[in-house]
């Protein structure tokens, strides 16, 4: 496809909108959309998967990234902290923000041509029509980001059984000197999550039963306890938000030239705050698959399929740890004293995965923009993996390298992968392991060795053996061994 010449029209001007369009219009696209509404209230808790996301599109986040969080029960006694750069392998926490400032950032990126009054008319399977105040255009695809009450998802699509769930979400802002952490209230069948966005500002969601409170603050002091309320002293005149929560996964994210994403394709609970990080991760998504595809058909169809395991997976875990913290659940009983045994761990995370079989920390700490092994980076992994094993075994610094190998060329590698690569290797010479890569460029077949005297030097031990298996792999690559000596020395050197 010839990107500038494929039209995409955006309709939704909250964070899914504005991630589609930044993305799309980054790989050369042309973009109009719908003109934003008003700006979205009150503090969004990005996910560290969200914010590893938006990386690729060079944003600042004008936010407080933030690296540890305390649990506290509704009287305010501290349960537990812990950190985020231990839970998550991605690399990090969260990011506090408020909603507009990503929202503007976002737009701001995509530079894309802001319409009034825009509305899809006719949907075809290779385009569709549109009413703009210029007349009737057309574009090629329509990207629907309008939330999980999306009208085009209804009015265009099998309508799923989105439900509305037994809870709200209450979104608010307040004035506080509190540290910059993020902190969990849990208590009276109320889960509130309130974290830094701004100097002397914190944002607040809240998560409880519809029919106990509305967006009324005295009511919600009552159901949060001391410790909630004392949050709730500095609430900022008019941030106080309820959103009605929707429940559903759509079967079908496309038809024709439309395609659905963000909460228009899944409604999620807010408990693992994934909602905006998932419909980051589409947009990017999406902009992949077109890239990749001959034709928007085939982009539509490989995008959903790229996404809809995962998607499911957060949905699952969302709702069914909604239903097993609900108040009077085993689990809301015990959780306190979880939090009392295991002061510097996350319990409720470590229980969730035990009731839900989610491996919640895999979930949150997604890599989206790698890719699985390919053939290639297998080859690579297995090369890496016979030089750590010389010695008789591969350690977990070895381990440690080899996965961090991988992430520098683009690829991620599922847990038991490795082990299983390990087995395979060890009876095999690291020069027949290289032979596949002959038909390499010579950059490509001395950054392949390189990689592996990094490995054994990072080991602490470029031993003669591993210096044998290394040559090995030099001859067969068909590299002076004059390089494989200077790149010996030169990992020596930074060593000391």
């Amino acid at each position: 496809m010839e990107k500038s010449r494929v039209r995409v029209l955006v309709i939704g001007g909250g964070i899914g909108g504005g991630a589609a369009a930044a993305f799309l219009r980054q790989s050369g696209y042309a973009v109009i959309a719908e003109r934003p509404r008003n700006a979205s209230p009150g503090g969004l808790l990005l996910a560290g998967n969200g914010a590893r996301v938006l990386a690729a599109l060079g944003l600042e986040l004008a936010g407080q990234r933030i690296d540890a969080q305390e649990v506290r029960d509704s009287k305010g006694q501290l349960l537990s902290s812990d950190s985020f750069q231990e839970e998550h392998a991605g690399g990090g926490g969260p990011v506090g923000l408020l909603r507009s400032g990503l929202e503007e950032a976002l737009w701001d990126a995509a530079r894309a041509e802001l319409l009034p009054g825009v509305e899809l008319e006719e949907l075809r399977q290779d385009h569709a029509l549109v009413a703009t105040a210029r007349g009737q255009e057309r574009v090629d695809l329509v990207v629907a980001a309008d939330g999980p009450a999306s009208a085009l998802r209804r009015r265009f699509l099998p309508e799923p059984a989105f439900r509305e769930a037994p809870q709200v979400l209450l979104r608010f802002l307040s004035r506080t000197d509190a540290e910059p952490r993020l902190v969990r209230v849990l208590g009276n069948g109320v889960t509130l999550v309130h974290f830094p966005v701004s100097a002397g500002v914190r944002g607040g969601v809240a998560i409880t039963a519809a029919a106990e409170v509305g967006a009324d603050p005295a009511a919600l002091r009552g159901a949060l306890g001391p410790a909630g309320s004392a949050v709730l002293e500095g609430l900022v005149p008019g941030s106080l938000q309820r959103v009605p929560l929707l429940d559903g996964l759509a079967p079908s994210w496309s038809r024709g030239a439309l395609v659905l994403l963000g909460g228009a394709a899944h409604g999620l609970h807010p408990g693992l705050g994934q909602g905006a990080a998932m419909a980051i991760e589409d947009a990017r998504a999406l902009q992949v698959a077109l890239d990749g595809a001959s034709s928007v058909p085939a982009a539509l169809q490989a995008y959903e399929a790229m996404r809809r395991e995962r998607v499911a997976a957060v949905h699952r875990a969302g709702w069914e740890q909604a239903e097993a913290t609900r108040k009077g659940s085993l689990f809301s009983s015990v959780r306190g004293l979880l939090h009392r045994m295991f002061p510097s761990g996350a319990p409720d995370r470590k229980l969730s995965t035990l009731l839900l079989g989610e491996d919640l920390g895999r979930l949150l700490s997604h890599r989206p923009e790698l890719a699985p092994l390919t053939p290639e980076a297998r080859g690579v992994l297995r090369f890496l993996v016979k030089i750590g094993q010389v010695d008789g075994h591969f350690d977990e610094t070895e381990r440690a390298f080899a996965r961090a190998a991988l992430l520098e060329i683009g690829h991620q590698i599922a847990g038991g992968e490795l082990e299983a690569l390990e087995s395979e290797t060890r009876f095999r010479s690291a020069g027949s392991l290289v032979e596949e890569f002959l038909g390499h460029t010579v950059e490509f077949r001395e950054r392949l060795l390189r990689m592996g005297v990094l490995l054994a030097a990072a080991s602490g031990r470029v031993t003669s053996d591993e210096h044998k298996a290394l040559r090995d792999a030099c001859d067969t690559l068909q590299i002076p061994r004059e390089t494989l000596e200077a790149q010996v020395r030169e990992a020596i050197e930074a060593q000391d």
